[in-house]
């Protein structure tokens, strides 16, 4: 999320470029702004004369009904606070951006829900104030453009509401702080990006573009054919299954303004060129359900948090495919910790407009334990069931070096009986290691990134050789895999992370009668002997009861760790305390950990059984030498 990886992209604008020159005749021969019409205001999401359709929509089902009643509830809780300030967060205004979203948004649909002049009387200061802000932070510019969606969306749903000079004033704004600046080189990057700046960049200008296009049709019919021709760009990241590169939480970053993009285009057209026809794309509702652990937390892997929210995109995929079973999770949360999951975002208003008309009194339980997906960063998961307490694990392939990368590759995330034992430290924050090391978004091998204690291998579920990380431009693919409910596995090469330590590596990883986990490594080592250091990071409190097996204890449940394989190994057990006092203290993390020495020109072949018995079931070796 930083410019500075604006000299790392020189690479990707060379992908981006090849993708570029295949639409380039389509794009000259057909501008595709003028399949754009130019109604009257409101033309946003919601057209003119729609909202008592909406509410209709909304009075069949109590739960959308009771959303709808929190978000006026929340709007009301907004009419007495104070406009927001601009109020910079180490180099970022995002906070004060996602914040002006969220509350003009809120206000202004709570506006044309109810016509109650109170609430576009409030929106109207609020878009006022931040358009007296000397700008709108363009070196960052995902602050411009949610800044630019919230205003736009004000501008156009509150437009009977303005006066002359308003209107004048805020169309000025948009064009001037938010437009114009999206041209200037020392900014755009995101412009031919592959990650979510991309998304949320093109979607908040394009939002600005159709707001304000009856005044300024050149500029804004510019922005909308960039927006649609190179939004596809990132799109590419969901093939071939649905799963996002940057991972869960960037899924809900990228993908929901991704939505918000198509859904305004859709809306206006009634269609949207083709973008949701990318492959993986219509698919990629299921990869944010199949991340979601039974204890409702999420599969964090790379610069992703634990905490599983509801996001409004996936709304949009069920009202494209009426798939049930997309909404299973995201029910679950809203009833098990309350409507804020989704009327605290900001983007909450979009959800009730996507799922008007939704039966979400009977949700569908998905059919599927086991999902898997390739592409960028591979990703699996299985478990036994949808509820809490089933048994989920989930294994992450793929690279260190996809934006928000870390070095995890072969790591995997262990929960049964409503304990995360192999659990993944997530992300970091971005701004209090920005304030520490000036290189933290560059991703070559030397760079001191690789030094963050959650960022490296040596602190996830995987393999160290030697003390030595991981080779980020390396990568691993899914070999095989089964989804039999007596033994899902996934199987992979890890050998090019570790090319120059040892000679080959292979894993397994199962998930054994929808109990066990188990973890096989083969192992090929060169002309010198190594090092092999094994890695859990988990809440539990290890203990060791005999040479090769430890006990895990977390509250009233037991956990053990078996290993089998492999010479004489020690244990050590260490809290996950990074030595950088600015660093997160991972309270409560241990890192367990068995070291053993490969010989020189050795096989190993190791296996690490994680069970409920202390002495398991036998289990046949998967991997064959």
């Amino acid at each position: 999320m930083s410019s500075i990886f604006h000299y790392e992209f020189l690479a990707v604008r060379l992908r981006a470029a090849l993708l570029l020159v295949g639409m380039a005749l389509f794009v000259t021969a057909h501008a595709q702004h003028e399949e754009v019409p130019n109604p009257s205001h409101p033309r946003l999401l919601l057209l003119k004369g729609e909202e008592r359709r909406l509410l209709a929509d909304l009075g069949r089902d109590s739960l959308l009904f009771q959303v709808h009643r929190d978000l006026l509830h929340r709007a009301d809780n907004l009419l007495q606070a104070a406009p927001l300030t601009r109020q910079m967060t180490g180099r970022r205004l995002l906070s004060v951006s996602r914040e002006a979203l969220r509350r003009i948004f809120l206000l202004s649909y709570a506006y044309r829900t109810t016509r109650d002049a109170r609430y576009g009387r409030r929106a109207k200061t609020e878009m006022l104030a931040i358009a007296n802000f000397s700008d709108w932070n363009p070196p960052h510019f995902l602050d411009v453009s949610e800044m630019t969606m919230g205003l736009a969306i004000g501008y156009d749903w509150l437009y009977s509401l303005l006066s002359h000079s308003e209107r004048t004033l805020l169309c000025q704004t948009i064009v001037e702080k938010g437009l114009r600046p999206s041209y200037n080189k020392a900014y755009n990057w995101f412009d031919t990006a592959e990650n979510n700046w991309n998304q949320v960049c093109h979607a908040g200008m394009l939002y600005g573009a159709l707001a304000v296009r009856d005044r300024y049709k050149p500029l804004a019919d510019s922005i909308i054919d960039r927006a649609l021709r190179n939004v596809r760009i990132p799109m590419q990241g969901y093939a071939p299954d649905g799963a996002y590169p940057e991972g869960t939480g960037y899924w809900g970053y990228g993908t929901n303004f991704n939505v918000m993009l198509l859904s305004a285009v859709e809306r206006l057209c009634g269609k949207d060129f083709g973008l949701s026809e990318s492959k993986g794309f219509m698919q990629t509702g299921e990869y944010l359900q199949a991340m979601t652990l039974p204890s409702l937390q999420m599969y964090c892997y790379s610069d992703n948090g634990q905490r599983a929210g509801v996001e409004p995109a996936v709304f949009w995929f069920y009202g494209r495919s009426h798939d049930a079973q997309l909404l299973y999770s995201q029910l679950r949360i809203i009833r098990e910790t309350g409507l804020e999951a989704l009327t605290r975002d900001r983007l909450a208003p979009a959800a009730l407009l996507w799922a008007a008309g939704a039966d979400l009194a009977h949700p569908q339980k998905p059919s599927y334990l086991f999902w898997k997906a390739g592409g960028d960063n591979p990703v699996c998961t299985m478990r036994s069931g949808w509820e809490r307490g089933a048994t989920f694990l989930g294994v992450k392939l793929g690279s260190p070096y996809v934006n928000h990368g870390h070095m995890d590759v072969g790591s995997f995330v262990y929960e049964r009986e409503g304990v995360v034992w192999a659990c993944d430290l997530g992300t970091e924050n971005y701004t209090a290691l920005e304030q520490h090391m000036n290189d933290l978004w560059n991703r070559k091998q030397e760079s001191g990134r690789w030094n963050v204690f959650r960022y490296n291998n040596r602190n996830h579920n995987t393999l160290t050789f030697n003390g030595e990380k991981q080779l980020v431009k390396g990568k691993a693919e899914v070999l095989s895999w089964s989804d039999r409910s007596e033994h899902m596995y996934v199987t992979t090469d890890l050998s090019e992370l570790y090319r120059g330590q040892v000679e080959s590596v292979r894993r397994a990883c199962s998930l054994i009668d929808q109990e066990d986990a188990v973890i096989e490594d083969l192992i090929s080592v060169g002309d010198s002997g190594v090092t092999l250091t094994w890695t859990l990071m988990t809440p539990a409190l290890p203990t060791e009861v005999a040479p090769n097996v430890v006990r895990l204890e977390k509250e009233d449940r037991a956990l053990y760790v078996r290993v089998e394989g492999g010479g004489t190994l020690s244990w050590n057990f260490e809290p996950a305390i990074p030595q950088n006092s600015y660093e997160g203290r991972n309270d409560g993390i241990v890192g367990v950990r068995f070291s053993m020495e490969l010989p020189r020109n050795s096989r190993t072949h190791l296996r690490v059984i994680l069970s409920s018995h202390e002495t398991p079931r036998e289990i046949p070796l998967l991997l064959k030498d």
